[in-house]
């Protein structure tokens, strides 16, 4: 699909609809379905990585808030380590912060 390559590369970025519009164009009826089955696809990944963004978030909103509710005013330092943290940190801190006698326990070990 050199053409759709060409379009995307040529054309000022605009309105998803309009861009897709310039490719049924291009493509004409024959080239409508791929050009409809790869919208689609791109649709369906930007709304999970908008879902995972969202998830990773929550989780970090929740852990910052656990972690001032049970230690109190946290450095900088913390909250920087739990912004930059991915889902796997997120979750294993959020159990410790349950049973940890204090903040360094939580992020013992990661």
């Amino acid at each position: 699909m050199l053409i759709m390559r060409h379009i995307f590369l040529t054309n000022e970025p605009g309105k998803p609809e309009e861009l897709v519009a310039r490719l049924l164009a291009a493509v004409g009826e024959e080239g409508k379905e791929e050009i409809m089955t790869a919208a689609d696809q791109l649709m369906e990944r930007g709304r999970e990585q908008g879902i995972k963004q969202g998830v990773e978030v929550g989780r970090r909103e929740m852990l910052l808030d656990q972690l001032r509710e049970r230690f109190g005013a946290l450095p900088d330092t913390v909250v920087a380590r739990v912004t930059a943290a991915g889902l796997a940190e997120l979750r294993t801190w959020s159990k410790r912060v349950l049973t940890a006698p204090g903040l360094d326990e939580v992020f013992a070990g990661n």
